[in-house]
């Protein structure tokens, strides 16, 4: 990619991965060095979420090792990469969404995203919301 390319900020949005390897096929977080820290690279690239003018920097590394979808969309072999955006016409803004439905959103744009970290997680947080508001009967004695 040349750096006129490198410049363009790329358009994110919201279409819906925490536990089991990304996109190394479950080796461990393709995102982390060995020590646990994690691969940031030097480089950032600018990111628009949803509707707003304000872009988020982010750094390449890291979200092209967490996301196949901007892999693919920073090296060139995307698209619409000249572009550089992403529209998610049926995402529409609700006046705040219960917590539930913002998760499955989450999982969503983790599906879209292609980032099985990020969905696993958001699928994760589903299931601790609903069994807190909704414990079975045998969770019972937990809550008591």
């Amino acid at each position: 990619m040349d750096q006129s390319q490198a410049n363009h900020p790329i358009r994110g949005g919201g279409r819906g991965g925490g536990r089991g390897g990304g996109r190394d096929g479950g080796r461990g977080d393709p995102r982390g060095n060995a020590n646990g820290s994690l691969k940031l690279g030097s480089e950032i690239i600018m990111v628009f979420v949803g509707n707003s003018t304000t872009p988020t920097p982010v750094h390449r590394e890291l979200i092209a090792a967490s996301s196949e979808f901007f892999a693919k969309a920073l090296k060139g072999n995307f698209i619409e990469r000249d572009g550089t955006w992403l529209y998610l016409e049926h995402f529409d803004a609700e006046p705040k969404p219960a917590l539930w439905s913002q998760l499955l959103r989450l999982n969503v744009l983790g599906n879209y995203l292609q980032d099985r970290c990020f969905r696993n997680a958001t699928v994760d947080a589903v299931f601790n919301n609903a069994s807190h508001d909704y414990p079975s009967i045998l969770a019972a004695p937990a809550f008591k």
